[in-house]
This record gives structure tokens, sequence and C-alpha cells, in this order.
């Protein structure tokens, strides 16, 4: 079983990283002026600051759907 869990804990750091490069992409995006209502842009921001900070309680695994 440690193994699996071995396996699982690569997958979980592997899946993270991804989720860091796509948040740095969209800063690099957002900060090069791409034109968002300011309620929109302050949700992305919200939310990728709820993320990065570890308060993933409102989001869903992308392999449920």
């Amino acid at each position: 079983m440690s193994r699996a869990l071995s396996n699982l804990e690569q997958r979980l750091i592997a899946l993270e990283e991804r989720v860091k490069l796509i948040a740095k992409a969209l800063k690099l995006l957002l900060e090069e002026g791409e034109e968002l209502p300011p309620e929109e842009l302050n949700e992305v921001k919200k939310r990728l600051s709820d993320w990065t900070e570890g308060r993933r309680g409102e989001f869903i695994d992308l392999n449920e759907l």
C-alpha cells in the first residue's frame, strides 16, 4: 500500500506543478493588460490566491468531470 500511496503522492505533486504553471501563465496574461472587467479580475485573483495558499475546498477534481 505504501507504494500505491507513493504513486498517488507523485501524481498529486505533478498535478500541483501543472496548476502552478497555469497560474503563472494567467498572472502574466493579466499583468500584460488583458482587459477584464474589474469584478472578474478580482475573482480570478482571489481564486488563484485560494489555490496557492492551500484553500482548495471549493475546487472540484477535474477527473470527476
